[in-house]
């Protein structure tokens, strides 16, 4: 995940004040959006978290939550790491649906790594809560539908792989 990490954020510089990576952009259209936001998925569930209300937070981190979310949802290129790390809860489960439904149909770029097949990550993340278990499945299906799988464990295709990733890498960095 690191090395895609690197990979993606050649090009791009960190912005310290909202904390995800972005293109160089001297441009004023608000319409290219080329930011790269990297979101580890335990960071995601927690800000689902906040953002329903969790008793005795403060107003500010709701608030920041709810910017979070909605910059995973309209960011020019999402990095959500880790995916099959964090069980579902049903905050997390209804937020995480929104940001992949938002992204998809939207035909913005998703990066998902998730260290599991597709049996395991449901059985996990679900916990064996039926009602998780079909929000888990239209996630994995969404998932499964608009993005391309980069099986690291075969050799032949991680090749061809990181070769179509540097070629995206390459059309990011010449945009203008």
């Amino acid at each position: 995940t690191r090395s895609l990490a690197r990979l993606l954020i050649r090009g791009f510089t960190y912005d310290d004040e909202y904390s995800y990576w972005s293109c160089h952009d001297d441009t004023d259209d608000d319409d290219n959006d080329n930011s790269l936001l990297f979101l580890p998925a335990t960071q995601l569930k927690q800000a689902a978290i906040n953002a329903a209300g969790r008793p005795g937070l403060d107003q500010r981190d709701r608030i920041a939550s709810e910017e979070l979310i909605q910059d995973a949802r309209t960011a020019g290129a999402l990095l959500l790491d880790d995916l099959s790390q964090p069980k579902l809860t049903p905050a997390y489960a209804e937020t995480l649906y929104s940001v992949i439904e938002t992204r998809t149909s939207n035909r913005l770029p998703n990066f998902v790594t998730l260290q599991l097949g597709k049996d395991e990550f449901l059985e996990k993340v679900s916990d064996g809560n039926p009602h998780l278990l079909t929000t888990a499945q239209a996630i994995f299906r969404r998932l499964s539908d608009f993005c391309d799988t980069i099986n690291f464990d075969d050799t032949k295709g991680s090749y061809d792989h990181a070769k179509w990733l540097a070629g995206w890498v390459k059309w990011l960095e010449e945009q203008p």
